[in-house]
């Protein structure tokens, strides 16, 4: 609870500087795929983790610090909802089956971005920093065994709670991206890897990994 209560206050703070900027922010709506996967590694037990398909949507201010020259530079704090999790087909004393993980995060990237004027009305962008992320909730399908906890289509367990739960709500790490925008529509890709071990299993080291294309819209 102290953990969302932190995550909540950070997010408030960074709009609050947005909205009490000089020079009026632009607002970038977007929505898009995300292919993510969970890198695990456990000595004795061989996990055959794959990418899950899922989306990614949300919206970030943009707030021009400084004119470079041949490129203007902004910081971009964001926030999204993001599915996350993996498909896992293994086979090991704790794992066995074919299971779709899908973890759902509110996320909060903080990202250095460098916008390049290429044409009139064209640009091109490059932009890397942290992030933070709070899961708020999960889904499971398949049959199987994960890690100990038995998974069948009807599963309904919350695989984030602190009891009896597989994962930790807590995520950080660095995301990076690069795109273009031509007369405020935007196409970006991106990927974030995940620094925070988010296993609650003993023995056990996973972190999340994901990549994503987005189209956005700049207000």
């Amino acid at each position: 609870m102290n953990m969302k209560r932190t995550f909540l206050a950070i997010a408030l703070s960074i709009f609050t500087l947005g909205a009490m900027a000089q020079v009026r922010p632009s607002v970038i709506v977007s929505a898009g795929y995300q292919g993510a996967n969970i890198s695990t590694s456990k000595e004795g037990d061989k996990m055959g983790n794959s990418v899950k398909s899922g989306f990614r949507v949300g919206a970030a201010l943009d707030l021009a610090v400084a004119d470079l020259g041949p490129a203007v530079f902004s910081i971009q704090p964001g926030l999204y909802y993001s599915t996350k999790g993996a498909k896992s087909a293994s086979e090991g004393d704790n794992s066995k089956g074919e299971i779709k993980t899908t973890l759902g995060y509110v996320e909060l990237p903080i990202l250095a971005n460098f916008a390049f004027n290429v044409a009139d009305g064209f640009g091109v962008f490059v932009n890397a920093g942290p992030y933070l992320a709070y899961g708020v909730n999960t889904t499971t399908s398949g049959s199987g065994t994960l890690l100990g906890i038995t998974i069948n289509s009807e599963s309904k367990d919350n695989l984030f709670k602190e009891d009896g739960g597989l994962y930790k709500p807590f995520d950080a790490g660095i995301q990076v991206g690069a795109g273009a925008e031509y007369r405020n529509i935007l196409l970006g890709v991106g990927s974030q890897f995940g620094l925070a071990d988010m296993s609650r299993v003993d023995n056990l080291t996973q972190k999340n990994i994901n990549f994503f294309v987005s189209l956005g819209y700049r207000f």
